[in-house]
């Protein structure tokens, strides 16, 4: 079990100002590569023309990011049950009204179908955007050397984080309510998982002369008295205790946290819990994941904790703990997990187990399955089906992050 934290919550950060790491040091990122985007930058002197088609399609959505002016938890129409708007609020996606009641509550569940006029009305779409608009911002700002995406992703990072007028409190009390059961679930905290990816943006746009060191601790006293209440509070207990992929990301999301705050010896906590606890009892000696099988679209949340074990090995790189290798005493470790999916990803098998709905790549996974390809030195993570790949854009935006295997290197 992870020991809870005993930090003061007013806490005194000490660090280089950002304005010193303007050289041209390679950002510190511990999920996004950045041997990989520096090498891809230095190649835009003489782009390849796919590269530059990556590139021009970044620009473009960054473009189009400039224009979004605010994000916020209090913007939101629908009030949590605290009368506090600065709670963030959502509703589970796979419950229902009970057509046997008049009021049809409680609600009931009804997993992989996917309640969306109950989940709009929470803050789980726009957090998405928000999101999503900080991490192209930033890479177009690493990029195209911008200050415009730079100065409009700290904007949008402090109305989220810092805003007294707008920022969010930093709990999730109220994430995944059921409608007649509670008022929110510990399975809400996977919700803000990509928080993780707002991290990572923050070191490429340490370099901006907008970029601050108030800033920065401003960021690190609310990051800490989130990962206080994931500890402490019992929603996050429960959740950390998940047997599914409800509890790794939890640790994948607590762990980029804690190392963002500098918090070491918490993340090896976590790096072990992720090697004696959820690998072991997650992974089958055949390679398949129970708890992921037993859902109505097994294929997809059998990636998706696929992807959460990996990310977590990723980040594990940076205290030279290596989750990519481990074998538990049954010799089952995550590469077995890769394993058995890999012929069900590049189309050479057809996925045996319940999927009622459809399942593409996204660019997000996909960056995932390039990571596969070098750590496990297997190409076929390249080669994704095209039923899979439906919809995908044409320029595919994951090179810009993730390396992938070359198959040169084998020989």
């Amino acid at each position: 079990m992870i020991r809870s934290l005993a930090i003061l919550l007013v806490v005194v950060y000490h660090s280089a100002f950002p304005h010193e790491l303007r050289a041209d040091s390679p950002p510190d990122l511990l999920i996004w590569e950045a041997d990989h985007l520096a090498s891809t930058k230095a190649a835009l002197k003489d782009p390849t023309p796919e590269l530059q088609a990556a590139v021009d399609r970044l620009m473009r959505q960054a473009d189009k990011a400039l224009e979004n002016e605010s994000y916020s938890v209090t913007y939101n129409a629908h009030v949590p049950p605290s009368g506090d708007k600065h709670d963030y609020a959502s509703f589970g996606a796979y419950w229902w009204p009970d057509p046997s009641k008049e009021d049809g509550l409680p609600f009931i569940r009804r997993d992989g179908e996917t309640n969306h006029e109950q989940k709009k009305l929470g803050d789980k779409g726009h957090f998405g955007d928000f999101t999503k608009d900080v991490e192209t911002l930033s890479l177009a700002y690493y990029y195209l050397d911008d200050e415009r995406y730079a100065k409009h992703a700290i904007h949008l990072i402090d109305d989220w984080f810092l805003n007294p007028e707008t920022c969010m409190n930093p709990h999730l009390r109220y994430a995944q309510a059921v409608l007649g059961r509670n008022e929110g679930k510990n399975s809400g905290i996977i919700d803000t998982r990509d928080f993780m990816y707002v991290l990572e943006s923050l070191e490429l746009l340490k370099k901006s002369p907008s970029y601050s060191q108030e800033f920065e601790n401003g960021l690190k006293q609310w990051f800490t008295e989130f990962l206080i209440w994931l500890q402490t509070s019992e929603l996050g207990k429960k959740e950390c205790q998940a047997k599914n992929n409800h509890g790794s990301w939890y640790h994948v999301q607590a762990l980029r946290i804690a190392l963002f705050l500098g918090q070491t010896e918490l993340a090896r906590e976590l790096l072990e819990n992720v090697r004696d606890e959820l690998i072991p009892n997650q992974i089958a000696k055949d390679g398949t994941q129970p708890e992921e099988l037993a859902r109505t679209n097994s294929f997809h949340y059998s990636i998706f904790n696929l992807q959460a074990l990996g990310i977590a090995a990723r980040l594990g790189e940076s205290l030279d703990f290596d989750l990519w290798r481990f074998r538990d005493k049954d010799g089952k470790g995550i590469q077995d997990a890769a394993e058995y999916l890999l012929p069900y990803v590049n189309g050479t098998a057809r996925w045996p187990h319940e999927q009622i709905s459809e399942y593409h790549i996204s660019p997000l996974t996909n960056q995932f399955l390039r990571m596969l390809s070098v750590r496990y030195e297997e190409p076929g993570w390249l080669d994704v089906s095209t039923e899979l790949l439906e919809g995908y854009p044409t320029v595919d935006p994951a090179i810009l992050i993730s390396a992938a295997f070359d198959k040169q290197q084998e020989n």
